[in-house]
């Protein structure tokens, strides 16, 4: 029995005790005391026999409460013990909710600074491409340029060698007229020489050199005009090194300088190179 029950048990019985003896007190102020106390004393007897049974009923109740509160102390002690496993778990849990909050953190901040790197390579890339597509077309223009360069080289070529016969050709038709000049000159020489008048008034040899040039016209210009008695049709031998250059045939005439137009040509006549009016032929011919 439990310290509070016997605490109750004793007020219980203190407080019957105090009315008993105030009931007694009350009685033997009366005539009918005696009967009265009688039936008092019977009636606290009763009432004792039933608050006895009350007292000893709500002693086993308290008894079979505090069998329930040991009880439940026990499962108070097992779901302390449960709440601080489960706390603990918890905790745990917390713990590693944290460390997965904290790695996904980094996953995502990987995950950014990877999407970043990939852009940057896409662009590289893009970029990559399009220099790719320039260098591509760039090479299809210098194939395209280089097979064209092969025809004009080819043309060329094969222009060069004509004209390489066709110069041969022309050496050969000016040594050819030197021969016969030559001879001519001998034989008006000897006609002279025999006491008769020369058919033909001496040509007096011209030289200059080349003022100006036009290939694309194909116009050469001369240092020398009417003063130094150039007349239009003459024909002129542009050489260089005594090697021959050009032939120039006169179509105007001033009186410091004259204009003709190529009509034969070895290579393209330059500034300072000179001119003459007699048919220069030297190492330089033939190519």
């Amino acid at each position: 029995m439990s310290m509070l029950s016997k605490v109750f048990v004793i007020l219980v019985f203190a407080v019957a005790l105090v009315k008993l003896g105030i009931d007694a007190t009350l009685f033997a102020q009366r005539v009918d005391w005696k009967d009265k106390f009688v039936k008092e004393v019977n009636y606290h007897y009763q009432t004792q026999q039933v608050k006895n049974s009350e007292i000893a009923a709500m002693r086993v109740e308290l008894d079979n409460r505090a069998a329930m509160l040991d009880v439940l102390r026990q499962k108070m002690v097992v779901l302390e013990n449960e709440l601080a496993g489960r706390s603990a778990r918890l905790s745990d849990a917390h713990r590693q909710l944290n460390g997965a909050d904290e790695l996904l953190k980094k996953y995502a901040a990987d995950h950014a600074v990877f999407v970043r790197q990939l852009e940057v390579q896409l662009a590289q890339i893009a970029d990559l491409a399009d220099k790719v597509e320039n260098y591509r077309l760039k090479a299809k223009k210098v194939t395209d340029e280089y097979l064209v360069t092969q025809q004009e080289l080819q043309y060329a070529r094969q222009e060069a060698e004509r004209l390489s016969r066709d110069l041969a050709e022309i050496e050969s038709k000016v040594v050819e007229i030197a021969r016969d000049r030559k001879r001519l000159e001998e034989q008006i020489a000897a006609y002279v020489a025999a006491g008769h008048d020369s058919p033909l008034a001496p040509r007096r040899k011209l030289e200059g050199k080349v003022a100006a040039v036009s290939i694309q016209y194909k116009l050469v210009i001369i240092n020398i005009g009417k003063d130094q008695g150039v007349m239009v049709g003459d024909d002129f031998t542009v050489y260089r090194d005594k090697g021959f250059v050009a032939k120039i045939t006169i179509d105007k005439v001033e009186r410091q300088w004259s204009a003709g137009r190529i009509v034969l040509q070895k290579e393209d006549p330059r500034v300072a190179d000179s001119v003459s009016n007699d048919v220069m032929i030297g190492s330089g011919k033939g190519n």
